[in-house]
């Protein structure tokens, strides 16, 4: 069983992300982040698998925004729930272009706290996603109890 997520608009609200800004994309604050993700090259794309806060400072992106733009378009398809970029980044002022393309496509892009570093904002993720993970069930104890019943293999297959 996997981790069910945590909206972005909760992370936001923690005591870390105090002072960030939604630069675009308001109306997709209710997506889901189910980890986090620095991506400093493009093919770091390659690994993401959705549900990812990608962290960037934007290096191969600044002075490109056509590169910018493709760089949202291709996190929207994989799935990703919003990219977060510090202030003092390579990429500077986020162009209106893309934030228009982001907003098009209801996806957050963040503009972090001046205080903050990708390893605060990392932490701070993924404890609000320990908090939030489901409990595991304890599949041994369950087949040994099916088992001590006398239920059988039919039980097995359909428990849970």
């Amino acid at each position: 069983m996997g981790m069910q997520g945590v909206s972005l608009l909760k992370i936001l609200s923690s005591t870390e992300m105090l002072g960030a800004a939604v630069v675009a994309g308001w109306d997709g604050l209710g997506r889901l982040v189910t980890s986090v993700a620095v991506v400093e090259a493009p093919v770091a794309m390659e690994w993401l698998q959705g549900g990812e806060l990608v962290l960037t400072t934007g290096y191969y992106l600044h002075n490109d925004q056509v590169a910018f733009t493709g760089f949202i378009k291709n996190l929207v398809e994989i799935g990703a729930a919003g990219v977060a970029i510090p202030p003092r980044s390579f990429i500077g002022t986020i162009p209106a272009g893309v934030i228009g393309k982001a907003d098009e496509l209801m996806f957050p892009v963040i503009s972090l706290p001046a205080n903050s570093t990708f390893w605060k904002v990392a932490q701070t993720l993924i404890m609000e996603l320990a908090v939030n993970e489901p409990p595991r069930l304890d599949l041994e104890r369950d087949i040994l109890g099916i088992l001590e019943d006398g239920l059988g293999i039919p039980a097995l297959l359909f428990a849970g």
